[in-house]
């Protein structure tokens, strides 16, 4: 038996040449990339990243006013244990951009 699922995606073709891009620089494949996307949902119990929802705000004061036991697992980026990574793909992608 297989430890492995396979997941199909359709994305846009010119999103995806540019994610492979910036990917490519720090390393990584889109299946890696997905593979710790899905990691980092199942370790915060959600998105890894402020997906702009409308309301964010509350969200966020809701979480402060929670004692800390009931806060989010989010750690801030600098005591992540991915931040270099993190860091490495916004360089990229940013010198992707350039």
């Amino acid at each position: 038996m297989s430890k492995t699922a396979p997941i199909t995606l359709r994305v846009d073709a010119k999103l995806l040449e540019s994610a492979s891009g910036v990917l490519q620089h720090v390393g990584l494949n889109a299946s890696d990339a997905m593979t710790l996307f899905l990691k980092q949902v199942v370790r915060q119990g959600g998105l890894p990243f402020d997906a702009g929802a409308p309301n964010v705000k509350a969200r966020d004061a809701e979480r402060e006013a929670a004692p800390p036991a009931k806060r989010a697992l989010r750690r801030p980026l600098a005591e992540d244990p991915l931040a270099p990574f993190f860091l490495a793909c916004r360089k990229a992608a940013q010198a992707h951009k350039s």
